[in-house]
């Protein structure tokens, strides 16, 4: 009987281990910088940054030739980012998406450290891509103001001077915000929230949607920029287009009509608990 049960057992733990997501193979959360004091000391025109600040790139990771519609939240499953920390917004030239956040002023400081939510882009002519796929020159890096964003403690793995995740591009993915008001208040130029919920909008790329850098390959797509001081918890639900033109819609909890529940799409920094999202 014992036998049997333990049988049994390991059969739905390989059922579930073997889960798969048409689309989607994954969240990645990078640590893509960690401030030191230097950082901080032009904290008048950035607004102050605390020592130890971490800077997290949430992507998607998607199967090749699928794309990113949109990321939305309801009333039965909000979609949140939380830290115990306030977020960082930079108080000079702070926005709710990269994409207007002009190219001149991505080296000035701490700029490159905003918090944003987007649909690929990473600033004005940039395209965001996990810096262990970065192989270009860093041409962003190379204008970085002296002394500023030189950190390169073993978190980060490659620092931002060695590889800057940031991929030149002259045709940026557009993301459009949709009933945002009240949370997008919390991502321009105050730093004023540790958490920032959706109950009824989204943020999207219209027509087809979005997609990676390398959309036949690895295809991994930036949805959103953190800096906070704390540790990040996060609940999505996404849409994705396939290449054939139909439309999935995955979510973290409570899947309504034309939904599929997605575990992947709700995890944590914090090392205590146990991780639920896929970091290759």
């Amino acid at each position: 009987m014992k036998s049997t049960l333990l049988a049994l057992l390991l059969l739905l733990t390989t059922v579930i281990a073997a889960q798969t997501f048409e689309g989607l193979e994954g969240i990645y959360v990078e640590h893509y910088y960690q401030s030191n004091e230097m950082d901080n000391r032009a904290g008048n025109l950035s607004g102050e940054l605390k020592t130890n600040s971490k800077t997290y790139r949430i992507f998607l990771d998607l199967s090749p030739g699928y794309r990113f519609q949109a990321a939305y939240g309801t009333m039965v499953h909000p979609l949140s980012f939380h830290s115990e920390a306030l977020f960082f917004n930079h108080a000079g030239i702070g926005n709710t998406y990269p994409n207007v956040i002009p190219e001149r002023s991505l080296s000035k400081n701490i700029t490159l450290l905003d918090s944003w939510f987007t649909a690929g882009a990473a600033g004005e002519s940039f395209m965001g891509v996990p810096k262990k796929f970065d192989l270009d020159d860093n041409l962003l890096s190379k204008k970085f103001e002296e002394s500023y964003l030189i950190n390169d403690t073993k978190w980060m793995e490659y620092s931002l001077k060695e590889r800057d995740g940031m991929h030149y591009s002259n045709d940026l993915p557009i993301v459009n915000l949709f009933q945002l008001d009240s949370t997008s208040k919390h991502l321009m130029m105050v730093t004023n929230s540790n958490h920032l919920e959706i109950k009824n909008g989204a943020w999207a790329c219209l027509g087809k949607g979005s997609i990676g850098v390398d959309s036949l390959g690895t295809n991994y797509l930036l949805i959103a920029q953190l800096t906070t001081a704390g540790e990040l918890d996060y609940e999505l639900n996404i849409m994705l287009g396939t290449p054939q033109g139909k439309s999935i819609k995955y979510v973290w909890s409570n899947p309504q009509q034309g939904e599929i529940l997605c575990p992947l799409l709700q995890g944590t920094t914090r090392k205590t608990k146990k991780k639920q999202n896929k970091q290759k």
